[in-house]
C-alpha cells in the first residue's frame, strides 16, 4: 500500500501474501520491483515494457494519469513506453499510473509508479 502525492492511493496488494499462485499471468508488466517505472535515461526500467504478448494477435496499451488523462496508447506489441506524454510530448509527473491491456480475449488493468531520482 503506497500514498501518493496529491492523495492519490496505489494498493498493490491485499490479503495473505504468503499464498502463491501456481499459474502466474501470461501477460504481465516488466517493472522494478513489480511496480515501479524509473524513465531517467539510466538503462534500468526506462521503459514500460509488457511480457508475454508473442502469441497475441489483438493487442492494445493505454495508460491514464492520477487524473483520467489518456497519456499514452499504442496497438504495436512492440512499442515500449517511454514516459512520455503523447499529448505534450513532456515526461509525465511522478506519481501512480492506470494501465489496461487488452490482448485477444482478455483485459488486463492495474497500476504502477512513475519516479525519478
Amino acid at each position: 500500500y503506497f500514498k501518493v502525492r496529491y492523495g492519490s492511493e496505489l494498493v498493490l496488494y491485499e490479503g495473505d501474501t504468503t499464498i502463491i499462485d501456481a499459474d502466474p499471468p501470461s501477460i504481465y508488466l516488466v517493472l522494478q520491483d513489480g511496480f515501479i517505472m524509473t524513465p531517467d535515461d539510466d538503462e534500468s526500467y526506462d521503459e514500460l515494457e509488457i511480457a508475454g504478448l508473442d502469441d497475441i494477435t489483438d493487442y492494445s496499451l493505454t495508460i491514464f494519469n492520477v487524473y483520467g488523462y489518456e497519456v499514452f496508447s499504442t496497438t504495436s506489441k512492440t512499442t515500449q513506453w517511454d514516459g512520455i506524454d503523447q499529448t505534450t510530448e513532456e515526461l509525465v509527473a511522478v506519481g501512480a499510473y492506470k494501465y489496461i491491456i487488452e490482448a485477444d480475449d482478455q483485459t488486463i488493468q492495474g497500476q504502477f509508479l512513475v519516479m525519478y531520482d
